[in-house]
């Protein structure tokens, strides 16, 4: 969306925004998408975007908007960050301990946030960003 201008969207925001065109955020349930996803945003050089992600902490593991999506083991993607705001391994679900807090359950992908690359953050979901609807990599 952020090539369109679309750029402030909470990730209910975003969601209903890819409702209104019968689609999806991205889910990215493959490290085939996850790779190509990557390149794709390494080469708007966009800073940050939500997905279709949905971190649960105490499963640990990432479900999608799209329910036909495979569920994403936190060790199977290679691509969470090894920092974050708090300077630790992502998820750290940190802003659930801020006052008042604000669990990390969404999954926005970060371009070099923290001199990092390209990669996976759990966020609180009140944060605006743009998203991402892509039915050939979402789908």
């Amino acid at each position: 969306t952020w090539k369109i201008g679309c750029t402030t969207f909470q990730q209910h925001e975003a969601r209903a925004y890819c409702n209104s065109m019968n689609m999806e955020p991205v889910s990215l349930d493959s490290p085939a998408k996850q790779d190509a996803f990557n390149r794709l945003i390494a080469q708007d050089a966009q800073r940050y975007f939500w997905t279709g992600g949905i971190v649960d902490h105490g499963n640990k593991v990432v479900n999608w908007a799209n329910s036909r999506a495979t569920p994403v083991p936190f060790s199977a993607s290679a691509h969470w960050s090894h920092t974050g705001g708090a300077g630790l391994p992502q998820p750290d679900n940190r802003a659930a301990g801020e006052n008042p807090p604000h669990p990390e359950t969404c999954l926005g992908i970060l371009n070099n946030f923290y001199a990092d690359g390209i990669k996976w953050h759990d966020v609180a979901c009140h944060h605006k960003k743009p998203t991402c609807v892509s039915p050939g990599l979402g789908r």
